[in-house]
């Protein structure tokens, strides 16, 4: 009878015991940005169903670039990445993502050369707020997506409302879980999967890694990348824009579609 959004990872934290006790006294759907979240595993295996996963919201002035977007030009820079190389939190697996980070900055924009944009800092960067790494998505053919906190970060969607084709550093088994609308979004024509970046950026691949992502960039692979571009942005703009009814219209074709979610539905 009510609808609950939360976008916070732990949800029984912010709910409260009470209110969480009342959401798996009977089937609910729960949202997330990622599977593996403990709150949102137990809630669901709590009411018989998944966790639906949800788009991070891209940052405003991307979402009013991809609402009108200007007549395609050539885009002056090859390759973008903006991003921190410190975490507030400590962990193996965050130093771990930090210390990838900086390869991409350090050691991979040596190898690609050119009009690259890969740009970190120590503290927490000022996001696509600030107005060169706005125009810097905007400018870009490529931008590389590593994970965040989750296997997905508003890199992603940033990414796709401004038109520039997601490079997601995942493996395929890491990343697929995580990606919203699976049954609604044809994701292997709007992101291309570079690699777990354990290996990518390791120094045994990162020749490799900058030679592919050159070879990418080569004038006989522009006119496939402008239809990745188009179709990424276009992709946003339908099913992952919270302006508009995209993501609910995403999220109901999904419950439409998905075996498990008819089983719960069923037994209300």
């Amino acid at each position: 009878d009510f609808l609950l959004l939360n976008s916070f990872y732990q949800i029984t934290h912010a709910l409260g015991e009470e209110l969480s006790q009342l959401l798996t006294a009977a089937p609910a759907i729960f949202t997330s940005s990622d599977n593996d979240y403990l709150d949102i595993k137990a809630l669901s295996n709590a009411t018989g169903g998944p966790a639906a996963i949800i788009p991070y919201k891209a940052d405003s002035r991307l979402e009013d670039f991809a609402r009108s977007p200007a007549r395609e030009t050539a885009r002056q820079t090859t390759v973008m990445f903006h991003g921190t190389v410190s975490h507030g939190r400590r962990s193996a697996r965050h130093d771990a993502q930090t210390e990838q980070r900086g390869r991409i900055c350090e050691r991979l924009a040596p190898e690609l050369g050119g009009n690259t944009s890969l740009h970190c800092v120590e503290k927490r960067w000022p996001g696509p707020a600030d107005p060169a790494t706005a125009l810097a998505y905007t400018n870009a053919t490529l931008c590389l997506v590593p994970a965040g906190d989750t296997p997905t970060s508003r890199r992603l969607f940033d990414s796709m409302a401004a038109g520039c084709v997601p490079v997601l550093l995942a493996s395929p088994a890491s990343i697929a879980p995580n990606l919203p609308f699976p049954a609604s979004v044809d994701w292997r024509g709007a992101a291309i999967l570079g690699g777990e970046p354990s290996c990518a950026l390791s120094d045994a691949k990162l020749n490799s890694t900058g030679a592919w992502l050159r070879g990418l960039l080569e004038p006989r692979n522009a006119r496939a990348l402008r239809c990745m571009r188009t179709q990424a942005q276009r992709v946003f703009r339908e099913r992952l824009s919270y302006r508009g009814d995209g993501v609910v219209s995403a999220l109901l074709y999904e419950l439409q579609h998905d075996a498990r979610y008819e089983r719960m539905l069923a037994s209300t």
